[in-house]
């Protein structure tokens, strides 16, 4: 089998070559358990109201609001980018170090991939960003994966190094000469096949059937919205970046820069490579100002201009005495900064370039490679490795490649799936991988439900209610009023193309096209709703609330005593009732008639659990806890750094993958593939 495991957004993968009942990190598991100490009756925890409890394996314990909790936030480090942790493998109390078998992560990040190649900012609430294989978009608040552009070669996707977009389309090139186009507002990549055989590194345009791009042997080649054309090579340079002066018309005012110290741009009719800077310096990137003035900047902490009258191009002084390479160029209001290394930010001051202090510590030592800036919008300046500094409202602050909101659904519909967070969080997976799709809410989000095969409810703070058809690749979402602003923590369907969702103070809702109030017959916090396998809706949530619902308007919700406590964070279908999780390590195996308690670890909290048709379940929680059913017995995987907490489970129904969704206090929105060997 493969497990996904999704923390912070961050999917963790743990591929088997068996199915999901031989999935196995080897542990001693005694110990642990001995470790844990209580009961599953006490009810402490978030929910359950008893006050602060223990980590699980006796970690020390995290002095923060519940992870599990409304707000669905998370945290970075100073610098917004990801901070490591390696997870202690703790003491059992008994037998010595837990072993957490042969874990092997490969990180496969919801935002970046660990590098940016380059960026274009569309207005305060648009942008783009090319990394690895995939192109991040921007929404004005995080930036998040908006799908692979390139099909896999041989089980790898080609790199994307250059992306340019408009308000309309999105544009990204890279190895190969592959090209492809995307709607901004849904829609698949699309392929501009044609282009030369060469790494494309830079793309800009002025309308999306008049693109520019450029790249390695000198090419510079053209679309007209229907085939790409060639206007230059030469094989002894690269080209590296690619501006185009606003208001210019064909192959005027197109200038591209790269290796040699080298400019191509139309002279006299012709394209011809111009030395603009000395034979060993690399160009990075160049832009132009109003008046006709054009700036290059490259590495050996080079700065070269042209002015309008000026008959050759003119080096300038940085004025950084620690002569950092020169990267990228954004301009903003007429202000032309320059970006480069270890935190390298200029600004023009006469005739000499010097650091700019109102970016203060900012900046910290990040590798700027890449940068641009909107009219209206903000300035933003990313590093290699990924993250940066964007400068909005007149002030500088970090920002993220990668989500921070916390990851706390998913659902599965026809092949595709999706995952809901924080923020108004909302992704789907298909064949191009993971893909943000605008919610048009900035509510969290906690649950979403599949209710027919074109259209899934989700559900969220303040009664955020949002229905999303789909058709294809088009995604459409709108809100659904909801009756009262409360918080809603769990929606599921009811199989009749509506849903049922629960939520604070017993709020229970019936879900169309409108959202109506259904009695509850409980004022307690409702954390979960799903339809069991004896056909009937049930909830559950705080204090071991456990409720049945009635089949029609006309009847009555029955309470079922679950025999617990503590809060009951999580539901999932059984054979003929639910599954039910919650604090201190409890799973119930819920019916109208008996509910019996198959597991618990007491100062443990279970979050979420998700069941197969077969009977396979997956169930986790906090400190990075997972549990894998296997026959009668409930047996708990580490798989994560402890300072994790999951909230969400998806199991697909084969038991080929499960993945696990949640909050990692200082790590953003992330995917990991987590390999294990069988025992």
């Amino acid at each position: 089998m493969a497990l996904v495991v999704l923390e912070s957004g961050r999917l963790y993968q743990a591929v088997s070559t068996t199915d999901l009942l031989r999935f196995v990190a080897v542990i001693v598991v005694s110990g642990w358990l001995a470790a844990c100490g209580g009961s599953a009756l006490e009810g402490s925890g978030p929910d359950g109201g008893a006050g602060d409890v223990d980590a699980v394996d006796g970690l020390e314990e995290i002095d923060e609001t519940d992870v599990n909790d409304a707000d669905g936030s998370s945290e970075t480090s100073a610098d917004g980018d990801e901070v490591e942790t390696v997870g202690d493998t703790g003491d059992d109390g008994d037998d010595g170090e837990i072993d957490a078998g042969p874990v092997d992560w490969e990180p496969l990040s919801m935002g970046d991939e660990g590098v940016i190649d380059d960026v274009v900012i569309v207005s305060e609430a648009l942008g783009f960003a090319a990394s690895g294989s995939r192109v991040l978009r921007w929404d004005g608040r995080l930036w998040a994966t908006y799908g692979a552009p390139f099909p896999a070669d041989a089980g790898e996707a080609p790199a994307v190094h250059g992306v340019w977009a408009d308000d309309a389309v999105v544009i990204a090139v890279g190895d190969g000469g592959r090209a492809a186009l995307r709607a901004v507002d849904g829609g698949g990549w699309q392929l501009m096949a044609g282009a030369p055989e060469v790494a494309l590194r830079a793309v800009s345009g002025r309308a999306s059937d008049d693109v520019y791009a450029a790249g390695d042997d000198g090419t510079v080649i053209h679309w007209d919205g229907q085939a790409w054309a060639t206007r230059f090579s030469l094989t002894t340079i690269d080209l590296n970046a690619l501006w185009i002066r606003p208001g210019s018309s064909g192959d005027e005012g197109v200038f591209a820069v790269g290796s040699g110290g080298q400019l191509v741009s139309l002279v006299d009719g012709a394209w011809k490579a111009s030395q603009i800077t000395a034979g060993s310096v690399v160009l990075e990137d160049i832009q132009g100002l109003d008046d006709g003035t054009l700036v290059a900047v490259g590495d050996k902490h080079t700065i070269t201009i042209k002015r309008p009258q000026a008959a050759a191009w003119q080096g300038q002084v940085s004025n950084d005495e620690r002569l950092r390479d020169l990267r990228a160029l954004a301009s903003d209001d007429g202000v032309l900064r320059i970006f480069g290394a270890a935190g390298a930010v200029l600004v023009a001051s006469g005739p000499s370039w010097n650091l700019d202090a109102s970016v203060g510590a900012v900046a910290g030592l990040k590798d700027f490679a890449v940068a641009d800036g909107a009219l209206g919008g903000p300035i933003m300046a990313l590093a290699r490795g990924g993250g940066g500094i964007q400068l909005a409202a007149g002030t500088w602050s970090t920002v993220s490649t990668r989500p921070e909101a916390t990851l706390t659904d998913f659902a599965e519909q026809a092949g595709v799936l999706w995952a809901v967070g924080g923020k108004g969080f909302l992704a789907r997976r298909t064949g191009a991988g993971w893909s943000v799709v605008a919610s048009g809410v900035s509510q969290d989000l906690f649950g979403i439900t599949v209710v027919s095969d074109t259209r899934l409810i989700a559900v969220g703070a303040r009664g955020t209610i949002v229905s999303i058809e789909t058709a294809g690749d088009e995604v459409v979402v709108t809100p659904v009023p909801a009756p009262v602003p409360i918080d809603l923590y769990g929606v599921a369907s009811v199989g009749d193309g509506s849903a049922l969702a629960c939520g604070r103070g017993g709020t229970v809702l019936a879900i169309d096209q409108a959202a109506t109030l259904v009695v509850s017959g409980t004022t307690a916090d409702l954390r979960a709703v799903t339809r069991g396998g004896d056909g009937r809706m049930w909830v559950s949530g705080a204090f071991g609330t456990l409720v049945r619902m009635p089949t029609s308007v006309l009847g009555l919700a029955e309470a079922i005593a679950s025999g617990v406590g503590g809060a009951l964070s999580g539901l999932a279908p059984s054979e003929d009732g639910v599954w039910a999780v919650g604090d201190n390590g409890v799973i119930l195996r819920a019916t109208a008639g008996e509910v019996t308690l198959e597991h618990e670890a007491p100062g443990a909290f279970l979050y979420a659990i998700a069941t197969t048709g077969a009977g396979d379940a997956v169930a986790a929680g906090s400190g990075g806890l997972v549990l894998v059913r296997r026959g009668a017995s409930w047996q708990p995987e580490i798989v994560s750094e402890r300072g994790a907490s999951f909230d969400a489970v998806h199991v697909a129904d084969d038991g080929s993958e499960a993945l696990i969704g949640g909050v990692f206090r200082l790590m953003h929105v992330e995917v990991r593939r987590l390999a294990l060997e069988s025992p």
